[in-house]
């Protein structure tokens, strides 16, 4: 293969999987309409997600690997630790703890910017969308190389449409957290928790068929793929309707007084 072609091919390679992100992140920040937030800044949070807290959060699940001292490995498929329920906590325990932590890290990297409660949302979303840009790059190139194209496609497919709106929504929760934390100094505690709690449902609704065979592990994966496709609908639809909901108690709330006003 040529050097023109290598570098074509990895370039369509990184815009499947980074695409997908950045019009998702178009769309959480066009749903608020007053005070939209800078390109140059969210594109700062996305590749905040993108590079340095996809670096944490594999750290940190090292970390609680170490600690728990179970075997359990969870490094993009290229490794399996034999152990059924080895691979269900990393799955959905482990991974969400550690990855809703790193991405947590991004959206208080944006603290300044949290002038509005909705701000929240959507600068979590966009340290979310990032993360799981590069994971899906990983995931995906993973398949290309060990089970080829068809694998590929199938698996941009579904990361695309589920794994990059999970990661966006999950961590939009966290920053909508860190936003109540700046403007209402409440605990951003049970934000963190109800995103990995979101995280964990998601990887153990698709990961759970490893635990049958047969037909009925095709069954049970098929449920768990139905359940996460309306799981992910109506997580995404919140998340943008309270967006349209704080961003209009914004505009008609008594209690602005200018860009640095602060919610009562």
């Amino acid at each position: 293969m040529s050097l023109y072609n290598t570098l074509l091919f990895a370039a369509i390679i990184v815009l499947v999987a980074f695409l997908p992100s950045i019009i998702y992140m178009k769309i959480f920040r066009n749903t608020e309409i007053f005070n939209r937030e800078p390109w140059g800044n969210l594109f700062n949070a996305f590749f905040w997600g993108a590079f340095i807290a996809i670096v944490i959060g594999v750290i940190l699940s090292v970390v609680i690997i170490k600690v728990i001292d179970m075997g359990l490995h969870r490094e993009y498929e290229w490794f399996n630790s034999g152990s059924t329920y080895g691979v269900l906590i990393a799955a959905c325990v482990v991974a969400p703890l550690a990855e809703e932590f790193a991405k947590g890290l991004g959206v208080f990297m944006r603290w300044k910017n949290l002038t509005e409660l909705e701000n929240g949302f959507i600068y979590g979303a966009a340290v979310g969308l990032g993360f799981a840009a590069t994971e899906n790059l990983l995931y995906e190139y993973s398949a290309l190389a060990t089970a080829g194209l068809a694998a590929y496609i199938l698996t941009a497919i579904m990361r695309s449409t589920l794994s990059a709106v999970l990661h966006g929504s999950s961590t939009s929760v966290m920053g909508y957290g860190i936003a109540r934390k700046r403007l209402l100094g409440k605990s951003v505690v049970p934000y963190y928790f109800l995103a990995v709690l979101m995280h964990g449902f998601f990887n153990f609704t698709l990961t759970v068929s490893i635990f049958f065979s047969g037909n009925m592990q095709v069954v049970v994966g098929m449920v768990g793929l139905f359940l996460v496709i309306i799981y992910i609908s109506v997580t995404y639809h919140t998340v943008k309707r309270k967006i349209r909901e704080l961003d209009r108690r914004y505009v008609s709330s008594p209690y602005i007084s200018g860009p640095g006003f602060r919610y009562r």
